[in-house]
């Protein structure tokens, strides 16, 4: 049965448990809430349920909003691809190649001035997808 890439990632980083992921998950979420300026991000969570219908491999559906942030920085995939069906590794002969736009946030001024936040878009990654996520 063919999973999707969220599961498959889950387990090339060690983190099938739910303990292991709510660790990284909750750190993530903090992380981005520094950069982004958006408290919500921190205090972020994901249910042990939730957690198992994502984990599943099978879940159709896509996390919203903070949870869909949180997921596209720690996982590297934006929602879509993380839970589509990951390929198979017999189907492409050459590594697939996705390029996701996520929303970068740039904190600007200087320390006598008023801080700005200044919002841009940048293609974050052009990932090969065999050996699902991991860098050779």
């Amino acid at each position: 049965m063919r999973r999707t890439l969220f599961s498959l990632l889950l387990t090339d980083r060690d983190l099938l448990g739910w303990e292991a992921f709510c660790v990284h998950f909750a750190a993530t979420g903090r992380d981005l809430a520094r950069e982004t300026g958006n408290r919500r991000l921190a205090t972020a969570s994901v249910g042990r349920t939730t957690f198992d219908r994502w984990s599943s491999g099978t879940w159709s559906g896509r996390p919203r909003g903070e949870a869909a942030q949180i997921l596209e920085r720690m996982l590297g995939h934006c929602v879509e691809e993380l839970f589509n069906l990951a390929p198979v590794a017999s189907e492409p002969t050459a590594p697939l190649q996705f390029t996701c736009e996520i929303p970068i946030v740039e904190v600007v001024g200087d320390d006598d001035g008023p801080a700005l936040t200044r919002r841009r878009s940048a293609d974050l990654y052009d990932v090969p997808l065999l050996g699902f996520g991991k860098s050779s």
